[in-house]
């Protein structure tokens, strides 16, 4: 008799859904009177979108009538089925917003630049170089100083092949020094006068 009881117990389990099946066939028909209104709001909390709103009123109603959303009574049937349709259009936006940032990050790391030099560049350089050496071998000696910034060898400005820093360092280049503001108001004369 030990293992009759066992049995008999999860035989009265077995019996308890019927009422489940019987308040979900009253919800569902509770849902099917306000559908058109419910469309109208899902329409209005998916900003006009008809699939989403779709999907929406769809998840809102699988969570309905699935239970994961229960009707406790504090406020009309109505007033709870628009909140759950509420709230399940805000996850769903907000999932569609993770989807969109998720893939705008991979098609931004796919746009990337390959920072490899292409192996006919260098074809084209050595093409871009000779034809402008030929078409400077053309001009006057002054035309090609003066496109290729190059003063003439006998000026004491003279700018050394190396750097630029070593022609800034350059002492034999005229220098103009203008005095600090601080010490414009208070400078001595350098020759006193009798």
């Amino acid at each position: 008799m030990t293992s009759a009881s066992p049995a008999l117990i999860s035989s009265m389990t077995a019996i308890e859904p019927r009422p489940l099946a019987v308040e979900r066939c009253a919800l569902e028909g509770d849902l099917e009177s306000l559908h058109a209104e419910s469309w109208g709001w899902a329409l209005t909390c998916c900003a006009r979108d008809r699939d989403l709103a779709e999907e929406v009123l769809q998840v809102a109603y699988l969570r309905i009538v699935s239970g994961r959303a229960r009707f406790s009574g504090k406020s009309s049937f109505k007033t709870w089925v628009f909140g759950v349709i509420r709230m399940t259009a805000r996850s769903e936006r907000r999932r569609a917003w993770l989807w969109s940032t998720r893939h705008q990050r991979t098609e931004a790391a796919r746009d990337v630049a390959d920072s490899a030099i292409p192996a006919d560049r260098h074809v084209e350089d050595d093409e871009r170089t000779v034809t402008l050496a030929r078409a400077l071998a053309r001009l006057s000696q002054r035309q090609r100083e003066v496109l290729q910034l190059t003063p003439e060898c006998g000026s004491p400005r003279r700018r050394p092949s190396s750097s630029v820093s070593s022609w800034l360092n350059d002492s034999s280049r005229p220098t103009t020094r203008r005095p600090s503001r601080s010490s414009v108001g208070s400078r001595r004369p350098a020759v006193s006068f009798p």
